[in-house]
């Protein structure tokens, strides 16, 4: 049987005895997935595609945190950027 990407990622992070050593190797893993808002407002853009959103990331992250056995609560805040000055 061939493991999935998702759960390759959380057995790589469960070989860390430590919690806070799991919860440093979740966030470098999705810190590293590169910044993309082009075709990659999911997690499984942020796995397959190695690319993703702010939104992405975060979720990804949360996933990665609940998988080892941490409690989250995913807070989302809404912005918007000034205009962009003329010829930008």
């Amino acid at each position: 049987m061939i493991m999935s990407k998702y759960d390759y990622i959380i057995t790589q992070l469960k070989k860390y005895n430590e919690p806070d050593e799991q919860r440093q190797a979740a966030f470098y893993f999705a810190r590293n997935i590169p910044y993309s808002t082009i075709n990659s407002h999911s997690v499984e853009d942020a796995i397959n595609k190695n690319r993703a959103d702010c939104y992405a990331k975060a979720k990804l992250l949360e996933i990665l945190f609940q998988a080892t056995g941490n409690k989250t609560r995913l807070i989302i805040v809404r912005y918007r950027l000034k205009e962009f000055p003329p010829g930008v």
